[in-house]
């Protein structure tokens, strides 16, 4: 279930370019990289939600985040297959061109363009 997940470093970098969707797991930024669920194992009280808030990033669904790409920046970036077992991603009509071995190496690097697309434009 964890390959669902980003991964923390981009979970920060997106939280820096404003993502902030409701997540069923977060990562806390002190201390932790392992995502954490909201199953009660982390409780907030009225003193330490502020400082606790600033401390918690979400940890969305790759699906979540490429949602969040094509909506709020108009940015589509489909991932598909040569049908020999590589992959290949385009963000709009531009191809990465590469090919990786695997969906999700593919989904990742597609992913930290996205990023970088986007932080270029701030």
């Amino acid at each position: 279930m964890s390959k669902e997940f980003v991964l923390y470093e981009e979970a920060i970098a997106l939280k820096e370019l404003g993502f902030n969707e409701p997540c069923i797991y977060y990562f806390i930024t002190k201390n932790f990289s392992e995502p954490i669920g909201t199953n009660g194992r982390v409780s907030l009280t009225a003193t330490n939600k502020d400082t606790f808030d600033k401390m918690l990033c979400t940890a969305p669904l790759y699906q979540q985040v490429f949602r969040w790409f094509r909506e709020k920046h108009k940015l589509f970036a489909p991932v598909t297959t040569n049908g020999l077992g590589q992959y290949d991603f385009r963000i709009g009509l531009e191809w990465s061109g590469r090919i990786w071995d695997t969906y999700e190496e593919a989904e990742l690097v597609c992913l930290k363009k996205l990023i970088e697309i986007v932080k270029a434009k701030k």
